[in-house]
């Protein structure tokens, strides 16, 4: 019916509120264009994305829509907004502040009395051959009513559309954001704002922790580094190297009993260990190979370093720790690089820092990272990965095999300044490597800005102790503090090769002068000219 006679639009509906579900019969189908021609979930979408365009175009105020599953072949489109509602109007948030009542009521009707009547619903007719092809269409004159009821009508963007199909990636996204434990309000926000679709927390919750159940279910039975290695090498966007101790006995423990007393009849007295090493370059173009298990045997046959470790100590203080009583797989290293980041460190060389960041793991492993900044002075990680020990022969065989392994090869052939902290075990192997080996040759190895100056100036007691007492003592206070202020300027600013010689020659002149030195002890000269020329 096309009459706007109030009689006949109030037979229209009382001819039709009755009998929603059931399909009329005799009625002429209207179908929609050859194009929406699938019972698909991709095809429902298309239908219900062009009703809601179309309504919107008109101005016809529009709708959520239901669904139900393929096998219904219908899709119900209906007003989820009540027939009479107050409003967040300030009239109506005073009126309840007054009364000490909130207002509880939504966009959505709770009881059928509330909920607008207008409704309507597309069929599917499909082929004979393919029952998840053919025609949607709609009746002429039939289930449904055409007019909205005590409400404004609204445009889509307005009201939340109960089904939608997500994009993969962006759930992904907001699993991620579960995953560190952020809310599930602000993820439905961001939500909102990249997909302008409105989804409740609650279903990112839900979906969040099936792929949690689904993950665990497929990883069931793996340790937790089958698990990292399993994860790693699977991705098609990162490239991983691994280093593993293969740990063989020649019997086992044995445990028993004698009356009421336990002893332990048998005791593992030497561990026969093995290592291998792999690599996965996954998308990435081919990579350096690293070593073999002979190239890795005769390093744990090499003189140990400073501190005494190797890898066989290494592996066996594992071994022991873990309370293996078999043969055993232990991962002592494993390194990985995103093909963004490869790119990167391929792209901005010139200079780097590295260091340990503790306590990122249950397993109390050191994590190893090499970053660097991009032209805009934005800082990006390059490299990552944990290792077994804080060792010398750990930090050689990241420096000689993993880094060249998955680094982009421009990043070995352009650095030229590594930032690392004042451990000699971990600037050591990569300072022999630049000298004795050959990578890395155009780098040179400085220390951070913090142990360079801030520890550098008490160790060597280039502090405010060396000032002499006396009403003047403020002036040598200042002095230095200045002193120190303008050295770790070379470090932060950024400046020409003329502003560093000239503000370099400047300091020179000022510690040349006999004033200078004036207002600390006499053997304060020579020891902050040591300090300069021996470190800085």
């Amino acid at each position: 019916s096309s009459s706007n006679d109030p009689t006949n639009r109030q037979a229209h509906h009382s001819r039709f509120l009755g009998h929603q579900r059931r399909k009329p019969s005799g009625l002429k189908k209207m179908y929609l264009s050859p194009e929406y021609c699938s019972n698909t979930l991709e095809g429902r979408e298309a239908v219900r994305n062009f009703i809601c365009s179309h309504f919107d175009s008109c101005g016809g105020g529009i709708i959520g829509s239901g669904t139900s599953s393929l096998s219904s072949k219908e899709i119900v489109f209906r007003c989820y907004r009540f027939r009479v509602s107050k409003g967040n109007t300030q009239d109506n948030r005073k009126e309840a502040k007054d009364s000490k009542k909130a207002i509880t009521k939504t966009s959505r009707p709770r009881t059928s009395d509330e909920s607008c009547s207008w409704r309507f619903t597309l069929y599917f007719e499909a082929s004979e051959d393919d029952p998840s092809a053919g025609r949607w269409y709609l009746y002429e004159d039939g289930i449904g009513n055409r007019f909205h009821n005590g409400h404004i009508q609204k445009k889509e963007h307005e009201i939340s559309r109960r089904v939608a199909l997500l994009d993969k990636d962006e759930l992904e996204i907001t699993d991620d954001g579960l995953d560190v434990n952020l809310s599930s309000q602000s993820m439905a926000t961001m939500f909102m704002q990249r997909t302008k679709l409105v989804v409740d927390p609650k279903k990112l919750r839900n979906h969040h922790t099936k792929s949690q159940k689904k993950h665990s279910c497929s990883l069931a039975g793996m340790t937790a580094a089958e698990q990292v290695i399993h994860k790693l090498s699977t991705n098609d966007q990162v490239s991983v190297a691994w280093l593993v101790a293969d740990v063989s006995i020649g019997h086992k423990l044995v445990t028993t009993y004698t009356g009421n007393r336990r002893a332990t009849s048998t005791k593992v007295l030497e561990l026969n260990i093995t290592f291998q090493s792999n690599i996965a370059s996954n998308g990435n173009e081919p990579v350096a190979s690293i070593l073999s298990s002979a190239d890795i045997m005769e390093m744990t046959q090499s003189a140990p370093g400073a501190d005494g470790d190797t890898p066989v100590t290494a592996a066996t203080e594992i071994y022991n720790s873990l309370g293996i009583n078999d043969d055993a797989q232990i991962l002592l290293s494993i390194a990985w690089t995103t093909n963004k980041q490869r790119r990167f460190l391929g792209m901005f060389p010139e200079s780097a820092s590295s260091d340990v960041i503790m306590k990122t793991n249950n397993e109390k492993r050191p994590s190893f990272h090499i970053c660097s900044k991009t032209s805009s002075n934005e800082t990006f990680s390059g490299f990552s990965s944990f290792l077994a020990s804080q060792s010398t022969w750990m930090f050689d065989f990241t420096w000689s095999m993993m880094v060249p392994a998955l680094s982009d090869p421009r990043f070995e052939k352009r650095n030229e300044l590594m930032t690392t902290d004042n451990d000699s075990k971990l600037h050591g192997p990569f300072t022999a490597q630049t000298t004795a080996i050959g990578r890395y040759k155009n780098s040179k190895h400085r220390d951070c800005t913090f142990h360079l100056f801030t520890q550098g100036f008490t160790k060597n007691k280039i502090t405010s102790s060396r000032v002499k007492d006396g009403p003047n003592s403020y002036i040598g206070k200042a002095l230095l503090d200045a002193i120190k202020s303008w050295m770790i300027s070379w470090t932060n600013d950024v400046e020409s090769p003329a502003e560093l010689s000239l503000s370099r020659d400047l300091l020179l002149e000022l510690i040349a002068d006999k004033e200078t030195w004036r207002h600390f002890d006499s053997s304060f000269p020579d020891d902050f000219l040591k300090f300069l020329i021996d470190k800085i």
